[in-house]
């Protein structure tokens, strides 16, 4: 054990909540960032950041941050964090998920990170809906159908008038 040396090692797949790649536009769109770690000492703390990176704009997203702490039981394992984020006005982007490592001892020090732009495997996309579908409650074409349902209520009250006149013509002539 004491000539053991422990070289900490993170890598990450970040997903949306149902495990794909694409998340939802949504105010609260959740990423899944499981977290694979090798080289910690078990039985120690460690405090695991996330924050995400937009590729599309080259910035960070002010404010989305997540974090977790655990203590390995071997030096090998995964743990996940989840990071809420809001996907509103940022669709078709692509977005990293970054992860930094830190030791808790007396203070915290930063052991690992994981931070590569290109990994697909830490990587999600925000969808992007076709623009060319009308949206739930869209009246844009409401009025053929009030067009079709009063050409077919009047075709309806044309008939049966016809057919009023046909029998009045009817019973006037039997009774001639």
């Amino acid at each position: 054990e004491g000539q053991t040396v422990y070289i900490p090692k993170v890598g990450t797949v970040a997903a949306a909540e149902d495990g794909g790649k694409t998340l939802p536009v949504s105010v609260k769109a959740v990423i899944k960032d499981t977290v694979e770690y090798s080289g910690l000492i078990p039985g120690r703390e460690y405090l695991l950041r996330a924050s995400v990176y937009d590729k599309t704009s080259g910035k960070l997203l002010e404010g989305v941050k997540a974090e977790a702490k655990f203590t390995p039981k071997a030096t090998s394992g995964k743990t996940v964090v989840e990071i809420t984020v809001d996907t509103t006005g940022i669709q078709g982007h692509n977005l990293v998920v970054f992860e930094e490592l830190y030791a808790l001892e007396a203070s915290e020090r930063l052991i690992a990170e994981h931070k590569d732009v290109n990994d697909k495997d830490q990587a999600v996309t925000v969808y992007n809906p076709p623009k060319d579908y009308p949206k739930t409650g869209d009246t844009t074409r409401i009025w053929i159908w009030f067009a079709l349902l009063g050409a077919a209520g009047a075709g309806l009250i044309a008939a049966y008038i016809v057919m009023l006149k046909k029998n009045s013509k009817n019973k006037k002539e039997k009774a001639d």
